[in-house]
């Protein structure tokens, strides 16, 4: 996966590298050759990418509070609808060993502690905004990610605009939808969110696994539903998957 700075050098030099075979005859191009196939092999053993996990959803569904949450730092991500519309920035955690190897401009990113080595958690712009550079950092960044989060709300869950966004990439990644604010509809059975959820995520094509589903409220971080959460998308055999 072409998801960082060692990865698109890597990708220059195997081009340039290719390039070098019409100069066979020339000795300072043979050695250049050489020196670049040792210098990609030697780089390829010794960086282990880092799993990217991120945070998607329309506006006001809660995702930069889970985030804020998840970090144990609280409203780090601005969480109100108002303000996350007109952030221009991705919210990322890593760790500093895996901050270097990412891709993104400082001008796009805020970086905070990671929480795990080998895993960067991020909380992206709103992908019902009508702000094109937010859309389009969003999409970006779920190009690139390994495990997508995908949060909505049960008011949010008939609306589709989002998953018809992110059908594209559905069989190449990891995929965890999460129901959050379950409170503001104490009406209805979580069994039935998630049932309803579920049914309209498989008539898209997506193939759900019940165990990747999750209903909660996010402000309720101690609640059973929320520390499975938790324990399922960031446990070891996750994030090495």
């Amino acid at each position: 996966m072409k998801s960082n700075k060692t990865a698109l050098l890597l990708e220059k030099a195997d081009i340039i590298k290719g390039k070098c075979d019409q100069f066979r005859g020339n000795e300072e191009f043979f050695l250049l050759q050489r020196n670049l196939e040792n210098a990609v092999a030697q780089a390829r053993i010794q960086k282990k990418q880092p799993v990217i996990i991120t945070l998607i959803g329309g506006t006001g569904v809660g995702k930069s509070f889970i985030f804020s949450t998840l970090c144990s730092a609280p409203d780090i991500s601005p969480s109100s609808g108002s303000v996350r519309a007109f952030t221009r920035q991705l919210f990322i955690s890593a760790a500093e060993e895996d901050r270097s190897l990412l891709l993104f401009q400082d001008a796009e990113a805020h970086f905070l502690p990671g929480f795990l080595p080998g895993a960067v958690l991020i909380d992206t712009p709103d992908l019902d905004t009508i702000d094109n550079n937010n859309a389009r950092l969003a999409k970006e960044t779920i190009a690139i990610s390994d495990i997508v989060i995908c949060v909505t709300t049960p008011d949010k869950r008939a609306n589709f605009s989002i998953h018809e966004n992110i059908v594209e990439w559905a069989s190449r990644k990891r995929w965890f939808f999460v129901i959050n604010k379950t409170d503001t509809a104490a009406d209805v059975p979580v069994a039935r969110l998630k049932t309803e959820l579920g049914n309209r995520l498989e008539n898209l094509g997506f193939s759900v696994d019940p165990s990747a589903l999750f209903a909660f409220s996010a402000r309720d971080k101690n609640s059973p539903e929320f520390e499975r959460f938790k324990d399922v998308v960031f446990s070891q055999r996750t994030v090495a998957h």
